[in-house]
């Protein structure tokens, strides 16, 4: 089985058109089937001060999305999570946490602000 692994650091996509901003997190992960959607698969967690972090979000709501790209050339299967109601501000860090689900690791983003 693959294992999970961030693909890039979390990016921010300014709003455009009618689309809100957001910042997204790509990652390689098993495929589609194998893993556990009725279950938290993806979180937000922030930190106003270094080493301490704390859940924001996850994707049982409907600020983070989560959204399997496809099979890359490379065979991993790359998924794409979307935190579209970010509260970001001066001192505030964040990380997206892929969470663990069947016998897959957490896995944590590096911090972005």
């Amino acid at each position: 089985m693959p294992g999970r692994r961030v693909l890039a650091a979390a990016e921010f996509h300014d709003p455009a058109g009618e689309e809100f901003g957001w910042w997204g997190l790509r990652w390689a992960e098993a495929p589609p089937g194998d893993l556990r959607w009725h279950e938290p698969l993806v979180r937000v967690e922030g930190s106003d001060t270094p080493g301490s972090w704390r859940h924001v979000v996850d994707d049982q709501g409907g600020a983070l999305g989560v959204a399997y790209e496809g099979l890359a050339k490379s065979g991993d299967h790359v998924y794409q999570a979307r935190w579209y109601d970010p509260w970001l501000g001066a001192g505030r860090r964040h990380r997206f946490v892929l969470l663990e689900n069947g016998d897959r690791p957490e896995v944590a983003s590096e911090a972005f602000d």
